[in-house]
């Protein structure tokens, strides 16, 4: 059964935010179609993800993206992973590795 999930984030919760990513998005449309702003409270609150620890790796398994939670200095098993998810705190950081 699924329930009705409350809206903790996203432009309607944090709107000077969006609104200021909407001008930054506008402003650079060809960049813009490569990225998505995507909420990480699951993996924060629900997997007590401590990004500053741990990152997420990720590998495609037929239609399936399987993504599972590493120490930071875990040494990733393929070479074919790039970035694709970063975080901002004291300067940008890697959080999420997945195939490219």
């Amino acid at each position: 059964m699924k329930t009705k999930s409350k809206t903790v984030a996203g432009p309607t919760v944090d709107t000077a935010f969006f609104k200021d990513l909407g001008e930054v998005f506008d402003r650079y449309p060809e960049e813009a179609r490569k990225y998505a702003v995507r909420d990480i409270s699951l993996e924060t609150e629900v997997l007590h993800i401590d990004f500053a620890k741990q990152k997420a790796v990720s590998n495609i398994e037929g239609n399936k993206i399987i993504t599972m939670f590493v120490d930071r200095d875990e040494k990733v098993q393929s070479v074919h992973h790039a970035c694709c998810d970063w975080i901002r705190s004291t300067g940008w950081s890697c959080i999420h590795q997945c195939e490219k």
